[in-house]
């Protein structure tokens, strides 16, 4: 499987979003869809080693490192799939200040799978590429709604009577 990347702009500051970021590694259920069965196995200042099932790809295990202290604005976090029964590889979630507005920042997710057999399934590949680009989505409208740029609203129906 290729690298899969999807990045939006946010109408939010780098320490919101940064933040988000802190927060989806102990409750990944509320950035990702399909997320169920967390478990941190071992939390460490360094690392933090993670079990979870993750939809249709089942349990996964991995371990988790962050960075935001190289250069000020740029945030780094990593999972590295430690055991997983059809694919190896790692996730990166970025999250940079824009250089032209101190109010918004990039936030960039890579997906870095290879299946352990070698062989590359189109379908699923596109499934990723849908799932990368909601998860991206749902911490964007968080973010937003946060700093006040973007308020969420019901579905048509529901709220207020």
């Amino acid at each position: 499987m290729p690298n899969i990347e999807h990045t939006e702009k946010i109408n939010a500051t780098f320490l919101t979003v940064w933040k988000l970021m802190l927060d989806k590694i102990e409750h990944p259920s509320n950035y990702t869809p399909g997320v169920s069965n967390v478990v941190l196995v071992e939390n460490t200042s360094e690392y933090i080693i993670r079990e979870m099932t993750l939809g249709d790809l089942g349990s996964i295990r991995e371990r988790i490192t962050w960075d935001d202290d190289d250069s000020p604005g740029i945030g780094k976090v990593t999972y590295i799939l430690e055991k997983h029964p059809k694919y190896k590889g790692e996730v990166v979630n970025w999250v940079r200040r824009a250089k032209d507005d101190p109010k918004q920042t990039e936030l960039e997710y890579q997906i870095r799978w290879e299946p352990l057999d070698g062989h590359s399934e189109a379908d699923q590949e596109q499934l990723f590429r849908q799932q990368l680009a909601q998860a991206v989505q749902i911490v964007k409208r968080i973010a937003e709604h946060m700093a006040g740029t973007n308020p969420i609203t019901p579905p048509a129906g529901q709220g207020q009577k």
